[in-house]
């Protein structure tokens, strides 16, 4: 039940800019994207770490689906980034040297790789108490976030 909960709640989010965009209230689609998908991953960010510590809301959300949420929506924040700069590598390495929000952004971005690569039940199985440490990581992206 919790998955479906999770499931329709990223459904609406993710059906709420396409109305948007197609709305006179938006006057750069490609910025109000950006934004979207970023405070939206925050959020979800948020989200997984209230779960964690209100167990009331683990019966209601599951956290590795939001995590996981969490995650496309950083992922459609960068490709929408990229999009907007016609993914000119030497610009977006430019950038990403010399504004400061956007090398931490990266970092954070690198930084969840290992978890949604190890968010199954194998890596857990293999990886045993290794497992639990490097999901701690979770605490610094946030940070960074």
């Amino acid at each position: 039940m919790n998955r479906i909960i999770t499931f329709s709640l990223f459904s609406v989010s993710l059906i709420a800019p396409i109305i948007f965009l197609y709305s006179s209230f938006v006057v750069s689609p490609l910025e109000y994207l950006i934004h979207y998908t970023g405070h939206s991953a925050l959020v979800a960010l948020a989200l997984v770490l209230l779960c964690s510590r209100l167990s009331m809301l683990n019966k209601y959300f599951d956290r590795k689906y939001i995590g996981l949420i969490a995650f496309i929506f950083i992922s459609i924040h960068v490709l929408v980034y990229f999009y907007e700069l016609d993914f000119d590598i030497k610009y977006l390495i430019l950038e990403a040297t010399s504004l400061l929000y956007l090398t931490i952004g990266y970092i954070a971005y690198i930084l969840f790789l290992p978890l949604v690569f190890t968010s199954n039940e194998a890596s857990k199985i293999y990886l045993k108490s290794y497992w639990f440490l490097l999901h701690k990581l979770i605490y610094i992206i946030i940070i960074l976030s």
